[in-house]
Order: structure tokens, then C-alpha cells, then sequence
């Protein structure tokens, strides 16, 4: 085997120095193995969020007050694909029962009558 003159590749902040054809031949099996890992790692982000408008953490309402009459901000932890679990003991909701907290619900920590929304928006 040929000897290489001190490629230089960065590798974990830390600059490693190889000069054999082993070694660019370990770090490019490390890199494509590094890449395969992200890509799957971004396809199961993109996989589980492709059917819903929320991400995980965003603070939300039950879109109908006579709906279980719970006025308290939920915030989604999971989404299975149909439902969204919250940090609520009502457990798990659809997307279909549920809006994005207002600023002004957000202030108030909790969710707004109609007539209190429309009072939260008049400047």
C-alpha cells in the first residue's frame, strides 16, 4: 500500500491525521455510516409528522368549549399517526378537536371564551 502525506479531516471537532490507506479507508466506512444514520434519523422526523399541523410542544385548546368543558392549555407531548397525547388527564386527542393556543390564551393560561377573545383582540 501507498503511503498519503498527512491528509488532514476534521472529525469530532478534533483534527485526526491519517497516513495509510486503512485508515481513509476506516474513515470513509465511518462517514458513510454517520450519513446513513442522519438520513434515517430525518426520515422518521419527516415520517412522523407528514399527517399532522402540530409538532411536539406546542401549546393548544380544545377548538369547542362544550367539548368536555376543560378550559386548561394542553401542550402535545406524542403523535401515534391519529392521536396526539397531552399532558392532560384527558390523554390523548385528535387534531380535529384542537387549535393553536392564542397569545392572548397563552397570557390568561387558559383557554378563552368567544366574547373574551374577541375583548383580547380590541387594541
Amino acid at each position: 500500500m501507498s503511503k498519503i502525506s498527512l491528509l488532514v479531516i476534521a472529525k469530532n471537532k478534533e483534527t485526526l491525521v491519517l497516513d495509510t490507506q486503512n485508515d481513509i479507508r476506516i474513515s470513509v466506512e465511518y462517514i458513510v455510516k454517520k450519513i446513513k444514520e442522519l438520513s434515517y434519523l430525518l426520515y422518521s422526523i419527516i415520517e412522523n409528522n407528514v399527517n399532522t399541523d402540530f409538532i411536539k410542544g406546542d401549546v393548544v385548546v380544545l377548538s369547542d368549549l362544550n367539548l368536555l368543558s376543560v378550559t386548561e392549555l394542553l401542550t402535545l407531548q406524542d403523535f401515534d399517526g391519529e392521536f396526539w397525547t397531552t399532558d392532560h388527564s384527558i390523554g390523548r386527542v385528535s387534531e380535529k378537536v384542537i387549535r393553536t393556543a392564542t397569545t392572548a390564551e397563552l397570557q390568561a393560561k387558559r383557554r378563552l371564551s368567544l366574547a373574551e377573545q374577541a375583548l383580547a383582540e380590541v387594541p
